[in-house]
């Protein structure tokens, strides 16, 4: 079940694939990470930044929480990590 801060972010993704708003997700996740923190919640805010904004800055975003102990054995990092260049 979503909370209610993140339903937004669910909407903004799904209701136009193809013109996805993706600073507005960025900001949102912003946002997110001020009133429910979580080691999670800053590596999606990292895919946003970086469809936002371009890899180098998805990747910086990254590299500050990777070291995060929780992410550690994260099944999903190298895969986030893996797919920025693209």
């Amino acid at each position: 079940m979503l909370c209610r801060p993140q339903s937004p972010l669910v909407t903004l993704g799904l209701a136009r694939p193809k013109k996805t708003d993706w600073p507005r997700i960025a900001a949102l996740y912003d946002a997110l990470a001020q009133i429910a923190p979580s080691p999670v919640v800053e590596l999606n805010r990292a895919v946003a930044l970086s469809m936002a904004f371009g890899p180098s800055i998805g990747l910086e975003h990254l590299d500050t929480i990777a070291s995060e102990p929780s992410l550690k054995n994260y099944h999903l990092l190298p895969s986030v990590r893996g797919d920025f260049p693209r």
